[in-house]
């Protein structure tokens, strides 16, 4: 005679065995995933901080240049070109803000309250007045033109970095074996490998004991369900799944 109450227990437990499994799969994926891009972003600060300190195209061998180009497609020459231009206008700008905040001073010094001292300023004092303003003036002008060629100048070299990060990126293999980048990158890479190799192994082992009792669990339901085609149709009752079925029988359905 079939017990339907242990029967229903049975499927439950592989249920839940599944359930667990799957979000133990979840978790791994999640837990590998964040390791990558840990050293994805080791990876990133190794080629920034090479990038940013290359001022000069004496610090890059021939064959550097030759190999960091041809994975990245990118102009060592115009990306030091480009450092160099910005190093010189950050410089004017530090003189264009100091020229014109002392033009600023200047003018709020003759003329307090600015246009109203110049409206009733008269001869050479209103011509005074005047002259001030349009140097503040000029000299705001010239800062704020300084402040859009840096800000230019820093997205032409964001793009050639993306550039440059996205070319040694999808190329590890050569970016490990590169005469600038090898050691580093390679070392990075190791360790990457070596944490996720360590991660998926205790996983292995966790997921080898699970299979075991999800074996047990799956037979131990199987014989359950032996003998219920033949029964079913004499007792006209047929068994719930789990998710709609209450944890404990209103009455007992034994045979």
């Amino acid at each position: 005679m079939i017990d339907f109450e242990q029967t229903y227990l049975h499927r439950k437990a592989v249920y839940r065995a599944i359930q667990q499994s799957q979000k133990v799969e979840s978790e791994i994926a999640e837990r590998i995933g964040k390791i990558a891009v840990r050293g994805k972003q080791e990876l990133l600060l190794l080629l920034s901080a090479w990038l940013l300190e290359l001022t000069s195209m004496a610090f890059v061998t021939e064959e550097e240049k030759a190999e960091l180009q041809g994975m990245t497609q990118v102009s060592l020459e115009q990306w030091v070109q480009l450092q160099s231009v910005a190093k010189q206008i950050e410089n004017d700008l530090k003189g264009a803000e100091t020229a014109e905040k002392a033009a600023i001073g200047a003018f709020q010094k003759e003329a307090p309250f600015g246009s109203a001292n110049k409206l009733f300023a008269a001869g050479e004092r209103k011509v005074k007045i005047q002259g001030l303003q349009d140097d503040a003036a000029m000299k705001q002008k010239h800062r704020e033109s300084l402040v859009i060629a840096l800000r230019q100048n820093t997205a032409k070299r964001q793009d050639i970095g993306e550039q440059f990060f996205r070319g040694c990126l999808t190329q590890l293999d050569k970016l490990s074996s590169s005469r600038t980048f090898g050691k580093e990158a390679t070392t990075i890479l190791n360790r990457m490998t070596t944490e996720i190799s360590k991660t998926w192994a205790g996983h292995q082992k966790q997921q080898t004991e699970e299979f075991v009792q999800m074996a047990g669990l799956v037979e131990t339901l199987r014989v359950s369900y032996k003998d219920m085609p033949a029964a079913l149709p004499q007792q006209g009752m047929t068994l719930p799944p789990p998710e709609q079925a209450k944890e404990e029988p209103q009455k007992d359905i034994k045979g």
